[in-house]
């Protein structure tokens, strides 16, 4: 084959390598150009008033439900209740941003039709994450508004696939809802060594302390005596917090049993009804610094609350400090 011949075949060769990987580009192009967006909320907003239940079950299959449910005092609080059977007050602050965000009217990007789509985008059952939107009634029925399921996340995690239980549909949607799709105890809990004495301290109505230990019980009343004493242990009972939340499985499992070393009792009176919450504080000692672990009781209005708190020496030396310098 002459040189110039051998050219032309390379030329060629070339042109056609070209057209090749174009190809697919093109496909690509006509298919971006193809997809279908619609502007909608994943969960209807005339109905998120109602929500009074939210459950995510991770792909694990481990879940964590919360519910609205009414404190001895009356008020309305969530509480979570995981799939091992530990039960903690949420941040309800955090359940109204998720129940907002579902609710907002948003971009989406149809992707698929296909349920075949499903396993590539992380939307089989097996691999996606649901978010359950309900509504218990007094009756015993509950109501369905939204059965969600997040698949993956794209690149920069800017996007997140997503489906309904109804429709085989994929969508491609703006992400604001990774920090809430997480099994995380801790980030869900209201962290508040205290956190259903009142979300407004000044509404407290506390009207008597009780401190126990190992020395004997005290009382304190708030009355003229010791108002001004009084006032500042309950501000700093109630501005507290733990560091992380701790299951009872892994507190009776501790190196060296914790022993209870304090409990506080905090009497109320809201709205005509006599009540009363408190934590106890265990210690456990089996490194250089000594592990702190709080129980809250009277959270609900069954009494108990299946969970711990994790605090640190700085929290404890600020109770022990509290409760020295108050004028018993």
């Amino acid at each position: 084959m002459s040189r110039n011949a051998r050219k032309m075949l390379i030329l060629v060769v070339f042109c056609l390598y070209g057209i090749l990987i174009s190809i697919p580009g093109f496909m690509l192009r006509s298919r971006s150009t193809n997809i279908t967006s619609v502007k909608s909320a994943l969960l209807n907003p005339k109905y998120s008033s109602e929500v009074n239940e939210i459950t995510l079950t991770f792909e694990t299959k481990d879940s964590l439900t919360f519910q609205k449910q009414t404190t001895g005092s009356g008020e309305a609080v969530w509480m979570c209740t995981t799939s091992d059977g530990m039960m903690f007050p949420a941040n309800e602050t955090i359940i109204n941003q998720l129940i907002s965000r579902a609710s907002e009217t948003r971009s989406m990007a149809q992707i698929s039709d296909s349920y075949a789509a499903w396993s590539a985008l992380g939307l089989s059952d097996d691999d996606a994450i649901n978010v359950k939107f309900s509504c218990n009634n007094p009756d015993g029925s509950t109501i369905i508004f939204s059965s969600l399921f997040f698949g993956y996340e794209n690149a920069d995690s800017t996007k997140i696939y997503v489906r309904n239980d109804r429709k085989s549909t994929s969508w491609r949607i703006q992400n604001v809802y990774s920090s809430y799709l997480t099994d995380n105890c801790s980030s869900w809990a209201d962290q508040r060594l205290l956190p259903i004495v009142s979300k407004d301290e000044k509404d407290a109505a506390v009207t008597c302390i009780t401190v126990e230990t190992e020395e004997g019980i005290r009382k304190m009343y708030n009355d003229d005596v010791h108002a001004d004493g009084f006032d500042e242990l309950v501000h700093t009972l109630l501005s507290l917090r733990s560091s992380e939340l701790c299951s009872p499985y892994d507190f009776e499992n501790q190196p060296v049993h914790p022993e209870k070393i304090l409990t506080v009792t905090l009497e109320r009176n809201s709205d005509s009804r006599n009540t009363s919450y408190g934590l106890s504080i265990y210690k456990a000692q089996y490194t250089e610094e000594p592990f702190f672990f709080v129980k809250n009781f009277g959270i609900n209005e069954n009494g108990e609350g299946q969970y711990y708190q994790v605090i640190s020496t700085w929290t404890y030396n600020k109770i022990a400090e509290a409760l020295s310098t108050t004028g018993w």
